[in-house]
């Protein structure tokens, strides 16, 4: 943390968060499922968050630097409202309402006779977990009059608190583990560098800082604004001529065993060449080049009809990486951790955490009671406690591990696309574990810990890092955060189910309400009919997966030389990586052609540019959003 006296963080800025907040939540949905529209958050540099920076910093402070009475936002005030809205933004998407309303109504909704879940799931579906009321269903997919409020009293009072439980889990472990990776191993935090470089006050008699000012950012900004404002010309008036963003290799590789080369598409974000810029080299290359090493073992599969799917080996390597990885991390951490628990048992003094996001006392009991409490709440609805503390803490290693990757590597669109029971399921079969223990996994899973691109737990830590920038008041900033999480939960409920019950579900986004919501049902239904038992094929994938995982972190943490970075083995498989494999390869590239040609001078000179990449694609979505909340018709260009 940076040396001097803190400031803390003021009544207006926590108003304009929670202004901000509201607001983009209210709009996220009909934006996102309705318009179809880039999604105001969909990764962990959101539009909708930074577009609201950006609205400050270059609109709203110029003008009371203007207005003789008037009185710009300060840095810390900027960086409170950015980190607010930033831990929000995926609540009313993929980071839970775009999943768990339709979980929790898929499963009454899609029961046939032929499915028979009337027989193997309603019994284990408490009515605290999900509506029961025909009506109450029936109006989700197909529409109503207004939104029946009184069928949802139990589910919102079951759901609130859980989820609010695992939200003070997130921030107790950030809260653990921020000394470590800021102070200790000094991670980067890339996604954090733009807002950062926005949020700087300007020199005494500038309305802009120097950054805002610099004309090498705004010819970097004038790239995507050039590209988007064609295309989404084109999106509205046909006529208009379009420049393509995506080009299929099929051509190159049309042919067996080629064709999962053939699979790959170039896919065109100025936004993600400007973040691979700010990366380290060995992060960057490690992306594209593991990505590849998937494809080519995809096509050895092809090859030699192996009985294994390339997707399903990868997403069992993957399994087996996450835990080494997890592991990892924590063993690093090691000595940090210990001296954190001594100060929780009292045996040592906290060393200092007054600075910290809350005393490491705080942040360890908080983590094993909200733990503990929420594994009782489960056990409520029917599951067992100890199935129940098995998926949180497994839900715990995946958050530890996204977490990592975005903070460190920088990935800003993360979408891992795995439960807690993917781990449990190949080892131990679905044998053991009763039908509650199947079912209600099956909800929680799907609703809160699946679909990685907008979990909290990685922005949470990315606003610890703020304060750094600004000298405020580190707790005062984690209660705004945690006040917008709250804001954005009252507001995510109303103005999700206010849209799905005025259009209809079967109107809305077909993937979301028609084939994710009842892809988990059909399996906690398949493993009920046909109980799994220990899949020896599988599990020694995962066991490959891990022994790699680890080679590949001793060969990192041994040799200095060594060119790969292991995140870039986690992430190597899974659709995130199918989008951004081309961009981070030429922003690989454009960066080494920076460093041999010029050095480290020019790699600071041209900095501004690749930053500006960044700055316009969020300025155009931000346009562009507003554009099709206007006109109904949206247009989508950002990953995620």
């Amino acid at each position: 943390m940076p040396t001097g006296r803190t400031v803390r963080v003021t009544s207006r800025a926590v108003l304009a968060g929670v202004f901000s907040t509201a607001l983009l939540v209210a709009v996220t949905p009909y934006n996102d499922l309705y318009i179809g529209g880039t999604y105001v958050a969909g990764n962990h540099l959101p539009i909708g968050a930074f577009g609201v920076l950006l609205l400050f910093a270059l609109v709203v402070n110029p003008c009371l630097r203007w207005w003789p009475r008037g009185r710009p936002f300060s840095s810390g005030e900027l960086l409170t409202v950015w980190v607010m809205t930033l831990v929000s933004s995926g609540v009313p998407s993929s980071g839970l309402f775009r999943y768990v309303l339709a979980c929790v109504i898929a499963p009454r909704y899609f029961a046939t006779p032929e499915n028979e879940w009337a027989r193997l799931l309603h019994p284990h579906l408490s009515q605290w977990l999900t509506p029961t009321d025909p009506a109450v269903i029936r109006g989700f997919y197909e529409g109503a009059d207004s939104v029946p409020w009184a069928g949802w009293v139990k589910p919102i009072l079951f759901w609130t608190p859980l989820l609010l439980l695992f939200y003070c889990a997130m921030f107790c472990m950030c809260a653990v583990l921020r000394r470590q990776w800021v102070e200790h191993e000094r991670f980067t935090f890339p996604l954090m560098t733009a807002p950062m470089e926005v949020a700087v006050e300007p020199q005494p008699g500038r309305r802009l800082n120097g950054f805002l000012r610099d004309r090498w950012m705004w010819a970097g900004c004038c790239i995507p604004a050039v590209i988007h404002t064609l295309n989404g010309l084109h999106t509205y008036f046909p006529a208009v001529p379009q420049l393509p963003m995506s080009f299929p290799l099929r051509p190159l590789f049309p042919e067996e065993p080629w064709t999962p080369f053939g699979n790959l598409v170039a896919m065109v974000f100025p936004s993600v060449i400007g973040v691979s810029y700010l990366v380290t080299q060995e992060v960057a290359f490690s992306f594209w080049f593991f990505h590849l090493m998937y494809r080519a073992q995809d096509v050895a599969i092809h090859a030699t009809g192996f009985p294994i799917s390339g997707g399903t080996m990868a997403r069992h390597q993957e399994l087996g990486a996450y835990l080494a990885g997890c592991c990892f991390v924590l063993w690093v951490a090691r000595g940090h951790l210990r001296r954190t628990w001594a100060a929780f048992l009292g045996a040592a003094r906290a060393s200092g955490d007054a600075g910290e996001s809350m005393p490491f006392r705080w942040a360890v009991a908080g983590l094993i009671v909200s733990t503990a409490a929420t594994a009782g709440m489960l056990t409520v609805v029917g599951m067992s406690y100890v199935a129940a503390l098995m998926m949180i803490l497994l839900f715990y290693v995946l958050l530890l591990v996204v977490t990592w990757m975005v903070v460190d590597a920088g990935l800003l669109f993360v979408s891992t696309l795995v439960s807690p029971s993917e781990f449990v399921v190949p080892l131990l079969g679905a044998r053991p574990f009763g039908g509650a223990d199947v079912v209600i996994p099956a909800i929680v899973e799907r609703s809160v810990m699946w679909d990685s691109r907008e979990f909290a737990m990685p922005s949470i830590m990315n606003g610890m890092r703020a304060p750094d920038a600004a000298r405020v008041h580190r707790r005062h900033v984690v209660a705004a955060m945690a006040l917008a999480l709250v804001v954005a939960l009252a507001v995510g409920f109303a103005a999700s189910l206010e849209l799905i019950y005025s259009r209809g579900a079967l109107n809305l986004q077909f993937w979301t309400f028609m084939m994710s919501s009842v892809e988990f049902p059909t399996r906690a239904a398949g493993y009920l009919n046909a109980p799994e038992s220990t899949n020896w094929t599988n599990v020694s994938i995962m066991g490959g997966g891990a022994l790699f995982m680890l080679f590949l972190c001793l060969m990192r943490f041994r040799f200095v030389w060594w060119p790969a970075h292991p995140i870039g083995y986690l992430a190597f498989g899974q659709y995130h990586m199918s989008n951004l494999w081309f961009m981070l390869l030429v922003g690989w590239m454009l960066k080494l052609i920076v460093l041999r040609v010029g050095g480290a001078r020019l790699h600071r000179q041209v900095r501004p540019v690749f930053l500006g990449l960044i700055v316009g694609d969020s300025i155009m979505a931000a346009a562009f959003l507003v554009v099709g909340l206007i006109t109904g018709t949206g247009y989508k260009f950002l990953p995620g």
